[in-house]
This record gives C-alpha cells, structure tokens and sequence, in this order.
C-alpha cells in the first residue's frame, strides 16, 4: 500500500510507522514486468521527511513513483465503505484516484494546502473580519479553494463514472444477479455534467455561506 500510494490507512503519520526506538523504517520492492526489473524504495523518518527511490535513483518529486506500483488491498475496514461516514469514503476514492492518476496526488495536496491556509486565515482574525481589506484577502482564498476543490470533485466524479459499471458486473455475477448494485457520487454541491464553472460557482457560495454564519 504505501509504495503504490504513499498512503497508510491506518496512519497519517508517518512516526507511527517506524518501530519504537528506530529513527527510520525502509520498506523495498523489485517488480519483474516484461519491460524489465524496476526496484522501489521508500525510506520513513520519525521527523516525517521521506525518501523515495526508484530503480537506484532518489526522486526530488514523490509524485513520481506514483503509477509504478499497482495494488489492491481487502481489509475489514472495507466495510465502513457502506457503514461508515464520508471521510472515509472519500479517502478510499482518493487512494484509487492516486494510483489511476498519480497527477492526482498533488491536486488533492495543492487543495488541503489552500483549506489549511484558508482555516488558518479564518482563525487569525476572527474578530476582524468585518473590515474590507480582510473581507478582500477572503474572497481570494474563496475562489482558489473553490477552484481547487472543483478539481478535487470533477476527478472524483470521473472514477466513479468508470468504477460502477465494473462494480455492478462484478456484484451481479457474486449476487446470482438477483442484486443490482449501483453507485453514485453525491458532493456537497449539486454537479453539473460538463460545467466545472458552475459546479465552482457553487462551491464558492458555499462558502461564503458558512463565512457568513
């Protein structure tokens, strides 16, 4: 999991990844493919700082040991897919999204950067933000969260679109047919075919909304 995503689901840190009482942890693989051997390897630090390698060559941009591994997990956890809430359906989606289109790594990064810069603001000057020159500087945070939160949920909607006619075959043939399985991607805000400006647009009242309130 962590080499074909860079992701644990089970951690967010990667300190809770590397034994008690070591500073690192190493986790390597070769791959035998018929364009030949690749081999990966990921080094974890307790200070969070990774390093990745690919086939003897350390890479200045994680981003590009996306794609070369492939894989599929089953866990337990799976279930909370139909029982549980929508953080973790939504990691799940991003963790296949991330191996279908490593690109996808960092627009799902460049969106928490921009929510966390946004959170930040907010929280910063809560009691000013009547003024106009604030209400200015929010309004600029609005439109790039809102932009980046549209690409976050056109890839999302995109993979569904692809996944559920496997999955629906897949759950007929398990079932006997005597089941239909169907999914859908419900966002916060209404979708749009083919209009990202709407589908941004209304992000961005969103949340103005919720500033508001």
């Amino acid at each position: 999991e962590l080499l074909a995503t860079l992701r644990s689901h089970r951690t967010f840190r990667d300190r809770d990844l590397v034994q008690e009482a070591e500073e690192i942890a190493q986790i390597s693989a070769s791959l035998k493919r018929e364009t030949g051997i690749s081999t990966l390897n990921l080094i974890l630090r307790r200070n969070g700082r990774r390093t990745v390698n690919l086939n003897g060559e350390n890479l200045r941009r994680q981003m590009d040991f996306l794609g070369v591994l492939n894989a599929v997990q089953f866990s337990s956890l799976d279930l909370d897919l139909v029982r549980g809430g929508p953080e973790g359906r939504r990691h799940w989606l991003d963790t296949l999204l991330i191996q279908l289109e490593p690109i996808y790594a960092h627009i799902l990064q460049q969106y928490h950067q921009i929510l966390r810069q946004r959170n930040a603001f907010l929280k910063r000057n809560a009691e000013k933000l009547y003024t106009t020159s604030l209400q200015s500087e929010l309004a600029i945070w609005d439109v790039q969260l809102a932009t980046a939160g549209t690409r976050v949920i056109r890839r999302r909607e995109r993979a569904i679109q692809r996944l559920a006619p496997i999955a629906k075959k897949w759950h007929a043939s398990i079932s006997g047919s005597k089941e239909i399985l169907q999914i859908k991607y419900s966002p916060n805000v209404p979708l749009e075919q083919n209009h990202s400006e709407k589908v941004q647009q209304a992000l961005l009242e969103k949340l103005q909304q919720r500033t508001i309130a």
